[in-house]
């Protein structure tokens, strides 16, 4: 392995992942409503998009991190993948709102504020 996926330019990344995101954009969105979808990529279309780059040796090190991206929330029901993430988002937003630390704000309580804030 010549360098880290890291050293490549933002675009050649950004490339390549348009390239293995764009053919599961529906179901990846629809994953969120329907527990039945299911995507997979495999590593042969992952050592494809990078080859047809000419960057196949960075093939392993992107697999592997999606694959432990993957791991991460497999067990987990996509709705409370979604959920986690929207939460961690006004957590966030909270956080640079107050002008504290996230860490002193709890994500539900904060995504529900949010929602209250809306109605």
């Amino acid at each position: 392995m010549k360098n880290s996926i890291l050293s490549l330019p933002n675009e050649t990344i950004g490339s390549v992942l348009r390239e293995l995101y764009a053919p599961y954009e529906k179901n990846l969105r629809n994953m969120f409503n329907d527990s039945n979808t299911e995507f997979s990529i495999t590593p042969k279309q992952v050592v494809e998009a990078f080859r047809s780059h000419g960057l196949e040796e960075y093939a392993i090190q992107f697999y592997v991190a999606f694959y432990g991206f993957f791991l991460g929330i497999r067990n987990k029901k996509a709705s409370e993948t979604y959920q986690e993430v929207k939460s961690l988002i006004a957590a966030y937003r909270m956080a640079d709102e107050l002008g504290v630390n996230v860490s002193e704000i709890d994500p539900e309580k904060a995504l529900e504020y949010y929602k209250n804030k809306k109605s």
